[in-house]
């Protein structure tokens, strides 16, 4: 019950200053709680991602923003860049992790590093933008496909936030909540996904292959890519109004859309934690 206090302790800290990561370092007593070992369970259970938990991959480092941008626009690696750039994000954002003294708890050592070098990414695919409303949606499909206790927490602690400071935002927050959890549900695993290997690809054919986006979706409306959707989102976001936008000739060449336009707004304050 005292690890489970500071844990919400700790998560509040972020809410209140989401630029300090260090709360997010200071979670490893909560895992060996059962909730965790229930989420590496689930990891387990799925052949494609044990196959990479046994491999241990992680990402080569660093992420070669520079030559990501040289990419086209629409090529998965291309929208990440543009995607940390109008969110003003840094892909060495997480602290560091220790490795685990003790064997048994490897597996969940790999899950937590693999896991906060993926997490901008999974925004990007899912369409579930970096604001605290885009937060809330990407814990939920955390929970559907792992049933990851700590995006429990924070989905938890955004309930509290809303229904104290901003009640009218409740239904949006909801809805935003269900279209995470349904998503996750219906795609495929993405803890199984070697993206540093799909780069080059278009971030179109990617979603429709994880069962992210249908083939229906992909013709109801005129294309855009993540970068022309950030460019439009509210003026109110101090770091979109600072980052530099795209031309019209850039805009005009992106070709990709999501269902999924979770709307930013203010009052919400959540975290990027894994």
């Amino acid at each position: 019950m005292l690890n489970f206090f500071r844990l919400a302790w700790r998560m509040l800290r972020l809410f209140r200053h989401p630029e300090d990561s260090s709360p997010i370092g200071a979670l490893g007593a909560f895992t060996r709680h059962k909730s965790v070992r229930h989420c590496m369970d689930t990891l387990r259970s799925k052949p494609e991602i044990a196959a990479l938990m046994a491999e241990r991959y992680l990402a080569p480092q660093p992420t070669p923003i520079e030559e990501l941008a040289k990419l086209p626009l629409g090529t998965l690696g291309r929208e990440y860049v543009l995607f940390l750039e109008r969110f003003n994000l840094k892909p060495d954002y997480f602290p560091s992790i220790k490795p685990s003294q003790d064997p048994s708890s490897d597996d969940t050592t790999w899950m937590r590093m693999r896991g906060r070098e993926t997490h901008d990414l999974w925004h990007l695919v899912t369409g579930f933008d970096a604001t605290q409303i885009g937060e809330m949606g990407i814990s939920a499909f955390y929970i559907a496909q792992l049933n990851s206790p700590l995006n429990a927490v924070l989905i938890a602690i955004g309930f509290m936030v809303v229904v104290i400071k901003h009640p009218t935002r409740l239904e949006e927050l909801m809805e935003t909540i269900v279209q995470g959890w349904s998503m996750g549900r219906r795609a495929k695993p993405l803890f199984a996904v070697k993206w540093e290997q799909q780069w080059a690809r278009p971030l179109s054919e990617i979603r429709l292959e994880l069962g992210l986006l249908t083939s229906d979706e992909t013709t109801k409306t005129k294309p855009r890519s993540e970068a022309s959707k950030i460019v439009n989102a509210r003026d109110e976001y101090s770091d979109l109004r600072q980052a530099p936008r795209l031309t019209d000739e850039e805009q005009t060449q992106s070709g990709l859309d999501h269902p999924i336009n979770a709307q930013p707004g203010p009052g919400i304050a959540l975290s990027r934690s894994v």
